[in-house]
C-alpha cells in the first residue's frame, strides 16, 4: 500500500482502502488512477491480482499501464469532434440561407423568361425560340439544385437521430 500511495494522485484516497479490501477478500482490483508528475498529468490503469494466502497474510501483484497517450488522443478526438460538429452546423446554416437566397433572382429570371415566351413567342424566330427554351431549362435545372440543396441543409434537423451501433453486429 505505501508503494501505491506514492504514485497514485491523493484525490484517489480510497483506492488504498479499497485495494486492501480487495486483497483480503482475494478478489481482482481494477481501475484507472491518476497523478502529477511534474506538470503533467498522467493516467494509469491499475490491476491488483491476490495471491500466497499464508495463515494471517495475502499478497498482491500490482501492475500499472500507463494510458496517458490514449486519455489524450480521447480528449483530442472529442475536440475534434467538437469542430466537425460545429462547422456541419455552419455549413448547413450557408446552404440553407444560400438556397434561400438564389430562389429570388431565380424566380425573377424565370417568370421574365415565361412572360417572354407568352407574349412575344409568335413574333419570334426559331433561334430565338430555342434560346428561350435554353434558359427556362436552365431556370429549371438551377430550382432543383437550390430544392437539393435545401434538402441537404435539412438533413440533421429533420432527419432520424443518430444512435451507437455495434460493429461487429453489423459485419
Amino acid at each position: 500500500n505505501r508503494t501505491l500511495s506514492t504514485v497514485v494522485d491523493h484525490r484517489e484516497q480510497d483506492v488504498d482502502a479499497e485495494i486492501t479490501r480487495s486483497v483480503e477478500n482475494g478478489e481482482m482490483y481494477g481501475r484507472e488512477v491518476s497523478t502529477r508528475i511534474g506538470d503533467e498529468q498522467k493516467y494509469f490503469k491499475l490491476r491488483v491480482a491476490p495471491y500466497g494466502v499464508g495463515q494471517n497474510e495475502r499478497r498482491a501483484f500490482a501492475i500499472y499501464t500507463d494510458v496517458t497517450g490514449l486519455r489524450k488522443a480521447e480528449r483530442e478526438l472529442e475536440s475534434q469532434m467538437q469542430q466537425l460538429a460545429e462547422s456541419n452546423e455552419r455549413l448547413q446554416q450557408f446552404a440553407y440561407i444560400a438556397s434561400h437566397d438564389l430562389q429570388e433572382p431565380l424566380r425573377m429570371v424565370s417568370s421574365y423568361m415565361s412572360l417572354l415566351e407568352s407574349e412575344y413567342r409568335d413574333e419570334l424566330d426559331e433561334e430565338a425560340k430555342e434560346y428561350i427554351d435554353f434558359a427556362a431549362d436552365g431556370a429549371s435545372r438551377m430550382q432543383s439544385m437550390i430544392d437539393e440543396l435545401l434538402e441537404y441543409s435539412r438533413v440533421r434537423t429533420e432527419g432520424k437521430e443518430f444512435t451507437d451501433t455495434d460493429a461487429t453486429d453489423v459485419l
